[in-house]
């Protein structure tokens, strides 16, 4: 398996662990998602100002399916950052659930400001 096959199978996975409690009825577990999603997002948002570019971590997949964690630096957080926006962008419109879509428009207009 090639690193783009692996990169693009760990990004789908990282998109549905972050989308899949979404999907519950249970508004507490919604909510505590919404509330890890936003600590996410912040923490993305704040090492983008780091400016030591060696500073963080990077989780990556090897042919075995283990999962590897090495350094990180500022880009690697933005391209996460770059990889929720469009499920949050989705949710805060098409979600079912009025607390999640409030919450994503809530995290957008932060983004947005910042």
């Amino acid at each position: 398996m090639d690193s783009e096959n692996i990169g693009d199978k760990l990004n789908i996975d990282l998109i549905k662990r972050f989308s899949s409690p979404l999907c519950s009825r249970d508004s507490s577990v919604r909510e505590l998602a919404l509330t890890n999603i936003q600590k996410t997002v912040d923490e993305l948002l704040n090492a983008l100002t780091c400016e030591d570019t060696s500073e963080g971590i990077k989780i990556e997949m090897e042919e075995s399916g283990d999962i590897v964690v090495i350094e990180k630096t500022c880009v690697d957080k933005l391209a996460m950052l770059s990889l929720y926006l469009p499920a949050i962008l989705r949710l805060s419109v098409n979600c079912p659930f009025q607390d999640v879509r409030d919450k994503f428009l809530e995290i957008l207009m932060h983004l947005k400001v910042s």
